[in-house]
């Protein structure tokens, strides 16, 4: 990492699912399969290996990188240093009685260490996308926004900006809105394409 022009080259034992890269830049996160593996950079050289229950597609440290959320079928954070599972978030696949918001993708970690998550609401008439806090324990702490008919939300790396994939009717092409996080002030706004936008 200190010389681009000499790749570091980590093997793993199946195809690559997913990849994190801790702050720290000591550590790579890698899942294969159902295995998610710290592997320490220097010697290459597992320092936790977590057994998964389905497998990863995006994972995410927090900024102290002791933390590392996962996101598939399910949506778990784990401490790093002991591989311990901290929690699952809610979704229509893993809580009994059906949780009134259904996640659908860890977006960061806000800076107390609290995940920010995009949820879907399961109510009857409900149909509003929300940006959600959950608190340490993964129970839902707040609803910070909420928008209808939307293909999706993410957030600016520093987590000020906030981008909303607005979807219009068949004849018309989808747009990105780019808001401040907090105020919510539309700062951009982006023609994106026709048809549906299913990732920024």
């Amino acid at each position: 990492l200190d010389d681009p022009s000499e790749p570091i080259f980590l093997p793993t034992p199946a195809e690559c699912l997913a990849a994190a890269l801790s702050p720290q830049h000591d550590e790579v996160a890698v899942c294969y399969g159902k295995t998610l593996a710290i592997l320490d950079i220097q010697t290459r050289a597992p320092k936790t290996t977590i057994e998964l229950p389905s497998p990863a597609s995006r994972m995410l440290y927090s900024e102290d990188g002791k933390l590392l959320a996962t996101s598939g079928r399910s949506f778990s954070v784990w401490d790093v240093g002991s591989g311990e599972k901290k929690y699952d978030l809610a979704t229509i696949h893993n809580h009994r009685p059906l949780p009134a918001l259904d996640c659908k993708g860890v977006l960061a970690f806000d800076d107390d260490g609290c995940v920010l998550a995009v949820a879907d609401g399961r109510h009857v008439g409900d149909n509003h996308r929300y940006l959600v806090k959950y608190s340490a324990d993964g129970q839902e702490l707040m609803k910070l926004r909420e928008e209808a008919v939307v293909g999706w939300l993410t957030l600016s790396p520093d987590r000020s900006l906030l981008a909303v994939v607005k979807v219009r009717g068949a004849d018309d092409p989808t747009r990105v809105e780019l808001r401040d996080r907090k105020t919510y002030k539309l700062i951009q706004e982006i023609e994106a394409h026709w048809g549906n936008v299913l990732s920024v």
